[in-house]
């Protein structure tokens, strides 16, 4: 008998990846929306109104495992939504979840929970005072979850997800603006550029959330490569891999953004995920670019 999973934030850029992969592992997946989807395969519910989730859930059954990805104003980091009905809704899902007998829920938090901290980061480190919004909120659920999940035998994985890359981002992410202004001969402005970064394929993302499915202890978890390379660099190896002219780059054309300015080297300490699973990222951040760029070309990735 399949294991059966659902996800919220299926239609999000890791959920789309997420959702296939784990079918074709032999999973039973449902995705779970708190918006309309004209997506037959995905359920909608009002994640703000306990009765609907109640309904839901005597209608399908409980799912073994539960991988809360929704989250929703993500690129606003101060918004209200952070501290409010994201974390109000979360709650509302881990209670009932765990009520009707889901014995495991992974919430997706961000690598941004360890604040300004240097070097390899440990799990047991967290952001003592958020920067943000978007920071206290992810905050909040994992301390809720793991009390709760403690207080009910169950297991609550809070998942510290490092920056993600792979085809098939927004329109509006880095990586896309690199291919689009590839075709072109016009500059590619960019700020300096100096941040860095923890940079994970999407490929490997899934992988790692798919094997955590089967964790039986709860707590906090890294999921990154565990090196951290120069914005710079990265944008140089993309431009690189497609062929472009590297006169056309730009570096400081405009500022870094304020919530990214004097960030700190940060990457994950692999010891945790290693241990608890077996597992670490192989790709290369070379590969990642080799592979992103091909399925670019090709219009090809791993979602279809």
């Amino acid at each position: 008998m399949s294991k059966k999973i659902w996800i919220s934030g299926s239609r999000g850029y890791v959920g789309s990846y997420l959702v296939p992969y784990l079918r074709q592992s032999g999973y039973e997946v449902k995705g779970i929306s708190n918006s309309k989807s004209n997506d037959s395969s995905i359920i909608t519910t009002d994640f703000s109104d306990r009765s609907q989730i109640k309904e839901l859930l005597e209608e399908h059954g409980a799912p073994e495992t539960f991988i809360h990805l929704g989250w929703k104003n993500v690129y606003e980091v101060n918004d209200e939504s952070h501290i409010g009905s994201n974390v109000s809704n979360s709650i509302n899902l881990i209670d009932e979840l765990y009520d009707f007998g889901t014995k495991r829920i992974m919430v997706v938090g961000t690598v941004s929970e360890y604040g300004g901290k240097e070097g390899a980061l440990r799990e047991n480190e967290n952001d003592e005072e958020p920067e943000n919004n978007y920071v206290r909120g992810k905050l909040s659920v994992a301390k809720y979850g793991l009390k709760a999940a403690s207080e009910l035998d169950c297991v609550y994985i809070h998942i510290r997800l490092f920056n993600t890359y792979g085809s098939g981002q927004s329109n509006n992410s880095l990586i896309n603006q690199l291919f689009a202004n590839s075709l072109t001969n016009e500059p590619m402005n960019l700020s300096p550029c100096t941040q860095y970064r923890d940079y994970i394929h999407v490929s490997e993302a899934i992988e790692g959330i798919e094997r955590l499915s089967s964790v039986t202890q709860s707590g906090v978890v890294n999921l990154g490569s565990g090196s951290f390379i120069k914005l710079k660099d990265f944008v140089k190896l993309f431009w690189k891999e497609l062929g472009a002219d590297p006169s056309r780059l730009v570096f400081g054309a405009h500022e870094i953004p304020s919530y990214e300015q004097n960030q700190p080297k940060q990457f994950s300490d692999q010891t945790k995920i290693e241990s608890l699973i077996g597992w670490s990222p192989k790709l290369s951040i070379k590969e990642g670019v080799k592979l992103t760029v091909q399925q670019w070309k090709n219009n090809t990735d791993a979602r279809f």
